[in-house]
């Protein structure tokens, strides 16, 4: 299976950090709009995907890759106060659409922090 992780930030790398733990997907894939941030993630991610002898492997992937993942998990923007909540969840809804093109029979779920 096919694991995409949208948001590779602390939220994001902890998540990754633990599907490669149990080696949950084949392939996890990673996204975030600094790409030097997410290529740093996918280093540190595949040594430890190595030194643990994990199956899954570790790739960095674009939108449109994350969207013909088997689960994509939103993590941008998980960070937040009050002020901008509004606009961290309407940030994550445009995410959320733009992964879902041309695929109507996938549900989506968002969680956001109360």
């Amino acid at each position: 299976s096919r694991i995409a992780i949208v948001g590779v930030g602390q939220v994001g790398g902890a998540a990754a950090y633990a599907l490669i733990l149990s080696s949950v997907a084949s392939e996890l894939l990673l996204v975030d709009i600094d790409v030097n941030l997410r290529d740093g993630q996918v280093r540190d991610l595949t040594d430890v995907a190595y030194t643990i002898n994990s199956a899954t492997r570790v790739c960095a992937a674009d939108y449109h890759e994350a969207g013909q993942a088997d689960i994509i998990v939103i993590t941008a923007g998980s960070r937040w106060s009050l002020g901008i909540l509004a606009v961290r969840c309407q940030q994550r809804g445009s995410v959320a659409d733009s992964l879902m093109q041309g695929r109507p029979a996938c549900s989506t779920h968002i969680e956001t922090p109360q």
